[in-house]
């Protein structure tokens, strides 16, 4: 494979860094828990064995006692063997996932050399076409199923993966898990979403996530908007702000705090603090600016929004769908100053469309060496054979749109954008440099 080639064929696959980054990451996560709950459950074991050991030395231990403690250490440990025995089965499937992925990717033409950019797909045979055809068909697919994921269309999603059969290619198990937190988020619960919080609170802190804090806020609101002032207050103490270390047992305290439910508290949320608690003085129905914001239902959204974020961090997910970033890499090169001119519509452009238009708007325009002019009337590019006609007022159509134009109208060209009338000798030749 040609250094040019594996450039091109990289930056063709740059928008697949979901599809090997998450259930890479499930892996890992699979693995941290396994193995945190399993040092747990020999670290137990280890100190009643030596429990036992100290107490067999101080006094002779009956047979029976020895029997039931024996018993009680095969029962642990064949707990043990079965967490390990599905931690290994998980783990395989999760395995097998990221090498059919990769599998998927390897049959990609690029990769194989069956197409190179030096082929059009007219030169090509028809295994190395089939081929081509089948692969695409598949990463739109995969590409819908994500974009149907991430915006709550679940069952649209799986069953287009079922009959795309390509679960094996698409993160369902990713979004299917959370589906019950959005719920609740949406119906005003942060039970989930912090039971969740609970349970990832290691790899939240790690990537300095602030949702824990967020929906704890979100709770002190909910119990001032019911004028339950005192039980806010409770729930401050509790959760709203830093647990008093012992110094003289800092590392009892520091173990405490990372099984209570408390989080620890920047500065910055500290000044969080102060404003809901001020909040809490003037009252759900304040109009003070600051203030009234806090008793919004639109934070509700918010919540939901900041979410799906903190949740695509952990997996390694882009925030954005790949169907938006596809998208933008076609549009970035169809942009032009025109495309937002209402003058200049052309039909046949996909910025004329107002979804694509907000989708395109931050991006730069697309860079031409050599211009090419369409005619807006017959959509056909004006050159020496199809020559562009100039009209009095500033308009340019080419001699075939001008013509098809003329055979509608009995001999006179009528303008389509002002409506104006114009003989064909008014229209001037125009000349490109």
């Amino acid at each position: 494979m040609s250094s040019s080639l594996s450039h091109s064929t990289s930056k063709e696959l740059e928008s697949e860094h979901d599809l090997l980054q998450v259930p890479f990451e499930m892996l890992n996560f699979e693995f941290r828990s396994s193995q945190k709950s399993v040092e747990k459950d020999l670290s137990i074991l280890e100190k009643a064995m030596k429990e036992m050991l100290q107490k067999a030395s101080k006094q002779n231990l009956s047979i029976q006692d020895q029997t039931n403690f024996l018993d009680k250490v095969v029962t642990k440990l064949r707990g043990v063997k079965r967490k390990l025995e599905e931690t290994n089965i998980e783990e395989t499937q999760l395995l097998n996932t990221c090498k059919d992925r990769i599998d998927h990717l390897n049959e990609y033409p690029l990769i194989d050399g069956a197409i190179s950019r030096r082929k059009s797909t007219s030169n090509i045979d028809d295994n190395q076409y089939r081929t081509l055809s089948n692969w695409r068909r598949v990463r739109v697919s995969r590409v819908l199923v994500d974009y149907l994921l991430r915006f709550g269309h679940y069952e649209t999603a799986l069953a287009l993966a079922d009959s795309e059969k390509i679960k094996h290619l698409v993160n369902t198990q990713v979004f299917i898990q959370i589906r019950g937190i959005i719920e609740g988020l949406k119906n005003n619960d942060c039970g989930p979403a912090l039971k969740w919080c609970s349970e990832n609170r290691s790899r939240l802190r790690k990537i300095s996530s602030n949702i824990e804090f967020d929906l704890r806020v979100q709770e002190f609101i909910e119990l001032s908007k019911q004028d339950k002032k005192m039980e806010a207050v409770i729930h401050a103490r509790k959760y709203l702000t830093n647990p008093i270390v012992d110094k003289g047992n800092s590392s009892a305290a520091t173990t405490t705090n990372e099984d209570d439910n408390s989080c620890k508290i920047t500065p910055e949320q500290t000044n969080t603090v102060k404003k809901i608690m001020a909040a809490l003085a003037f009252g759900p129905k304040t109009l003070m600016a600051g203030y009234k914001e806090l008793y919004d239902d639109k934070r509700w959204d918010e919540l939901v929004e900041e979410f799906n974020k903190e949740n695509y961090k952990l997996y390694g997910m882009t925030e954005e769908a790949t169907l938006f970033k596809l998208l933008k890499a076609g549009l970035s090169a169809l942009k032009t100053p025109y495309s937002y001119d209402e003058n200049s519509i052309n039909v046949n452009d996909p910025l004329s469309h107002p979804l694509f238009k907000e989708l395109a708007k931050d991006l730069p325009f697309a860079h031409h060496h050599h211009s090419k002019l369409v005619c807006s009337i017959c959509g056909d590019i004006m050159d020496h054979l199809n020559p562009p006609l100039v009209f009095p007022n500033g308009n340019v159509y080419s001699q075939k749109g001008v013509a098809e134009n003329m055979a509608k109208n009995n001999g006179t060209f009528v303008d389509p954008r002002d409506g104006k009338s114009f003989q064909e000798e008014d229209g001037k030749k125009l000349f490109i440099m």
